[in-house]
């Protein structure tokens, strides 16, 4: 009964866009929230083929690392090792993830938000069958040109409360979905 109150909870704290100030500790400003939330007017940076991406990536991690990027690091590291967490704390860590991992590329072209599994298969159905079995943990969907929306299923990831297990299945879903 306990559990059921808790993800009841945790259910309805997803469907909220977090907060600068919220429950969940993690450094970050309103407006680094805000950039994962809507679009900007365009592209800043040019979209690239495959090949030249992985160039890109592979340049950018053999350069030093700045300051930025190393604080970055350090926050994510700090909120990978909380005992209690929200469903909040990733998308307050995603201006950290992007920085760190994409030379800040996503802002203003990915929008990622939490969603149930009634949203994300409706929307997955668009394209593709959904087997029964499936068990869907998130969905990225392009766009438009350069841009996506990625939806993290709270019904998937948090049913196992706030364990290690659902912990880690956020951090994975979110890096699978956003590569």
């Amino acid at each position: 009964m306990a559990d059921d109150k808790i993800r009841h909870l945790l259910f309805e704290l997803a469907r909220f866009l977090p907060r600068e100030d919220g429950v969940e500790e993690y450094d970050c400003s309103q407006a680094h929230i805000d950039d994962y939330q809507r679009y900007n007017d365009r592209n800043r940076k040019p979209l690239k083929d495959f090949a030249e991406a992985a160039q890109d990536l592979k340049a950018f991690f053999d350069r030093p690392l700045t300051r930025a990027i190393r604080e970055a690091f350090q926050r994510l590291r700090t909120a990978r090792q909380k005992a209690r967490w929200t469903p909040h704390i990733i998308l307050k860590a995603l201006h950290d993830l992007d920085l760190s991992f994409f030379d800040s590329r996503l802002r203003g072209n990915v929008i990622v938000s939490w969603a149930n599994d009634e949203t994300i298969i409706e929307r997955f159905n668009r394209d593709k069958e959904v087997g029964e079995d499936w068990t869907i943990y998130g969905l990225m969907l392009p766009d438009g040109e350069g841009r996506c929306l990625v939806y993290l299923n709270f019904e998937t990831i948090l049913d196992t409360l706030m364990t290690e297990e659902s912990y880690a299945h956020m951090w994975q879903t979110m890096f699978h979905e956003l590569v």
